[in-house]
């Protein structure tokens, strides 16, 4: 896929919401940052959160599709895969009101059945080159801030979970992230 021709983009991205607990206060801090960023989200979550799924869209973030239950989709049938993103694509395009074009599978599973649903509905597979591990609470802070800073470099797609049981933890360093990254002098854009 195309992306920009700035070496020094990074790529923020959000995956499991939108979630009524966490997904505001991380939009506040992308807000205050003045960064955009790409939200992969459920189909079931966005269900229960519709009024979050437009604050995403109206704050002028990016929204692509994590499937509707977060099943892990490589070994499901035809039929399945279409309900999983199809459905979610349906449901986010009504509610934002513009067309969605990425497709995140969960886990980072993929196969050729995903790929051909994709392709057959312009959908961009999208995966990711930096995992945070912020859902791990055996990690600390620290070490992730850490390791961010030291290991993520320009044109890193990287993943922070918002609707994870443990995504308290994103909010709380996201600020500090943002922080050390821009500090590198990295600049944050879309997918």
């Amino acid at each position: 896929w195309d992306f920009h021709d700035h070496s020094e983009d990074i790529f923020l991205t959000f995956d499991d919401g939108p979630d009524e607990h966490f997904t505001p206060g991380i939009l506040d801090i992308l807000e205050q940052e003045n960064i955009c960023a790409t939200f992969f989200v459920t189909g079931s979550n966005a269900t229960k959160n519709l009024s979050l799924l437009k604050r995403i869209g109206n704050q002028g973030h990016e929204i692509g599709i994590h499937s509707y239950h977060h099943k892990r989709l490589n070994l499901h049938s035809k039929h399945v895969l279409y309900h999983e993103i199809i459905a979610s694509k349906r449901l986010v395009e009504q509610v934002i009101g513009r067309q969605v074009k990425l497709f995140r599978p969960p886990y980072g599973l993929f196969s050729p059945r995903m790929l051909h649903v994709c392709q057959q509905y312009d959908l961009k597979l999208v995966s990711w080159s930096y995992l945070t591990y912020d859902f791990d609470l055996y990690l600390t802070d620290q070490v992730i801030l850490n390791y961010a800073e030291k290991n993520i470099s320009s044109g890193e797609i990287i993943v922070l979970h918002d609707g994870h049981r443990h995504s308290f933890r994103t909010v709380k360093i996201l600020p500090f992230f943002i922080k050390r990254l821009k500090n590198k002098g990295m600049k944050f854009a879309l997918i």
